[in-house]
């Protein structure tokens, strides 16, 4: 092998066991960076240095009574007649919101919500035969006073109204604020205290919140009842308020 040959070859390796060299020290460099790196940290709002962090969840509970009644009322009529089948829903109908006028029910408070006028239909010998109609008219109707739900329902029955299939019972929008307020101070008291054990438990000492935020988990679960037929008797129970806080504190 030439001179010129051999060191060509020696430069070539040279230069490769280089290259490998700044490849593992890149590696380990890299390596090193991320086992560092291990602690919870978050850029202050500057971006000019890291903190150290807990993020905790936070969750509160109120109950209440309700004050609100929704009654979903309706009247069904059938007949071999669409149109004799209409007018007596028709009439059915206007003697029950009568009723309800009547017993000091604002028309404000009460609303149509859907009707429907359609055949009745039997299936014989692979034919369909029309042997009727069938017409429903369904309302809603608010009630500013729970204790009137149960009258209201008897009320509605005696006027000519066959179905009630709904009663939901809710807060009014003062009352429901009072208590979402309620429920967020007990949110952020749950999160301090899981903070607060988090650190011990770490052996690390708080030094405040940096963040907090509001996940809107604090509507409250409606109470829904479907009564098989109208009865006076009506305990709607409490209401669950609902708030969900999501806080972070800097430890050191």
């Amino acid at each position: 092998m030439s001179n010129d040959k051999l060191f060509y070859r020696v430069v070539t390796l040279a230069i490769l066991a280089l290259i490998a060299t700044n490849v593992i020290l890149i590696y380990r460099a890299e390596t090193n960076s991320q086992q560092k790196s291990a602690p919870i940290y978050v850029s202050s709002q500057d971006g000019s240095s890291n903190l150290n962090v807990i993020k905790v969840t936070g969750t509160g509970r109120v109950y209440a009574s309700p004050d609100i009644a929704v009654l979903t009322i309706g009247v069904e009529t059938r007949s071999e007649d669409a149109q004799n089948a209409q007018q007596r829903n028709a009439e059915k109908m206007n003697n029950v919101i009568e009723a309800l006028k009547n017993d000091g029910i604002s028309e404000d408070n009460v609303k149509t919500i859907s009707y429907r006028l359609e055949p009745v239909i039997r299936y014989e010998d692979g034919i369909n035969i029309i042997i009727g109609y069938v017409a429903e008219n369904t309302m809603q109707v608010k009630l500013g006073d729970i204790s009137d739900a149960g009258r209201v329902i008897d009320l509605a029955v005696a006027a000519g109204a066959n179905e009630i299939s709904l009663i939901e019972f809710s807060l009014s929008e003062d009352r429901m604020e009072s208590y979402r307020e309620q429920a967020m101070d007990v949110a952020v008291q749950n999160a301090n205290l899981r903070a607060e054990t988090i650190s011990k438990s770490m052996g690390v000492q708080l030094i405040g919140p940096l963040e907090v935020n509001l996940i809107p988990s604090y509507e409250p679960i409606t109470r829904i009842y479907e009564p098989q037929a109208a009865v006076t008797p009506i305990t709607p129970g409490d209401l669950e308020i609902l708030s969900t806080v999501e806080v972070t504190y800097q430890f050191q």
